[in-house]
């Protein structure tokens, strides 16, 4: 922004009068000892018509501001929305994760119970397979669901700018 608003700046000067000056030093002649000679001279520079190419290099420049800010808000805004999405995906890993934890505990207790069925010669073996089967599923579930919160979590870091 700093950059494009000094390039408004240097347009501007377009429309004011500048000043140049030179010098110089040497030595002429065809014999020895040579002559040495000096001159000075200043140019007064006023502009009274450039067919307009300050005005339009003015014009550009601001342009290039508008764009730049608009760029700006855009980034800004897409920053904003990435956020919110992570935020969001953090939200929803952490409430599988915790559903998945209470189907684990769920299972666990059902697995008890098929195996006490099986143990008091009530249950049959197909009851307590079926129900260690279903720990076995609620427990892969509970992993996968910390799996996803842990990504959710890189993916909320990386979008804030933390530990990347």
């Amino acid at each position: 922004m700093e950059a494009a608003d000094e390039s408004i700046r240097l347009a501007r000067k377009g429309y004011y009068p500048y000043v140049t000056g030179s010098a110089g030093y040497g030595y002429s002649g065809e014999d020895f000892p040579l002559r040495d000679g000096w001159n000075v001279g200043a140019l007064l520079n006023v502009p009274l018509f450039s067919g307009f190419q300050t005005r339009y290099a003015v014009d550009e420049a601001k342009a290039n501001l508008d764009v730049l800010r608009s760029n700006e808000s855009s980034f800004r805004q897409t920053i904003r929305l990435e956020v919110e999405q992570a935020l969001s995906n953090l939200r929803e890993a952490q409430e599988r994760t915790e559903a998945t934890r209470v189907a684990v505990r769920q299972a666990e207790e059902n697995a008890e119970l098929a195996t006490g069925r099986y143990d008091a010669g009530v249950g049959n073996p197909i009851e307590v397979t079926d129900a260690l089967v279903s720990l076995s599923n609620a427990r892969t579930a509970y992993i996968a669901a910390l799996t996803d919160y842990r990504i959710a979590l890189a993916g909320l870091e990386k979008s804030i700018g933390t530990k990347y």
